[in-house]
């Protein structure tokens, strides 16, 4: 695991098969195409409280991103996610 934390594909929640195989993650060079203003959603089965929850891409800073929930709020909520945890809605 340790081989694999360096080497930015997964954090210590991740999900594998037979220890080796990473299942549910990308590397950052599959997401390179994302870009500020892309529409985004986790992993399914990554977290089970994000199922169907859509963000939009605020700012890309190296592994990672500024999301904001894509909600009716007056002031919608923003966090920080790994890109490689990330994929793009079509």
């Amino acid at each position: 695991m340790a081989e694999l934390l360096s080497l930015g594909f997964c954090h210590a929640n991740q999900k594998y098969i037979d220890n080796v195989t990473v299942t549910g993650y990308h590397s950052i060079k599959e997401n390179a195409n994302m870009k500020i203003g892309d529409t985004v959603k986790f992993f399914n089965g990554l977290y089970d409280d994000e199922k169907g929850a859509m963000y939009k891409v605020i700012e890309i800073n190296g592994d990672r991103a500024i999301i904001e929930f894509i909600c009716d709020l007056p002031i919608p909520p923003q966090s920080v996610a790994k890109i490689n945890e990330l994929e793009i809605v079509q």
